[in-house]
Formats: C-alpha cells, structure tokens, sequence
C-alpha cells in the first residue's frame, strides 16, 4: 500500500500525478473510471492515509497483466 506521505504531502500533488498517469493506465488496461473514496476523497487525510482508488475496467483483466509479479506460482 502507497500512503500520501510517501508520494507527497499534498492532495494537489497527488491529482497530478494520476492525472499524468491516466493515459497510460486507460490504453494499457482498459481504465473507464478511478474514483477515490475515503479520507482522502473527502479532504481529511493525513500523512499516514492511504489513497484508496476504485478502478472500473472495460474488459476483464487477469492476473498475467498484472504489472506485479506473479505471487501465485512463487517466480
């Protein structure tokens, strides 16, 4: 999990960096929507919350696009 104090301390640089992801993230997955919920959504986080996201997809994704490694078969 990424808390908003390891990528900034501030909301507004937060926006900005998935912002600048979004293109990429839209292509490669199939992203439709990527609300935020939480403390974060509502302006009260501090430095220890988390961003917590909800991502809509077009298609279905399985677990080989997954940009992490693949944890079920211990590569």
């Amino acid at each position: 999990m990424v808390t908003v104090k390891q990528l900034s301390t501030t909301r507004k640089a937060v926006l900005q960096r998935l912002r600048l992801a979004l293109p990429y993230v839209r292509r490669r997955y199939g992203l439709v929507r990527l609300p935020s919920y939480g403390s974060f959504a509502q302006g009260l986080a501090d430095e220890d919350s988390d961003v917590d996201l909800l991502v809509e997809l077009s298609r279905p994704l399985g677990l080989d696009s997954c940009p992490w490694p693949n944890i079920w078969s211990g590569r």
